[in-house]
């Protein structure tokens, strides 16, 4: 994994399956919410700016890592406590 590394890949994946999991659970709960609160629009506004939020993100994650790997810098590896 990229952001892992060799030793790590194992909690990353733990963590990764566990908030797809909650997302997965709380994700209609939340947009049955919204719709039902304000209306389709908000509904499918809220998810439009998630999804842009999201693309942003990873376009920046995207530009970093390309930054890191041109330099042969080490990639940036997010803190996770211990």
């Amino acid at each position: 994994m990229t952001f892992a590394g060799e030793v790590d890949g194992a909690l990353y994946q733990s963590i990764h399956v566990t908030l797809t999991g909650m997302r997965g659970m709380l994700g209609p709960l939340i947009g049955w919410a919204v719709k039902t609160w304000f209306g389709w629009y908000a509904a499918f506004a809220l998810s439009a700016l998630l999804l842009l939020v999201a693309a942003l993100l990873m376009l920046s994650q995207g530009r970093q890592l390309e930054r890191d790997i041109n330099t042969q810098a080490e990639p940036v590896k997010p803190a996770i406590p211990a």
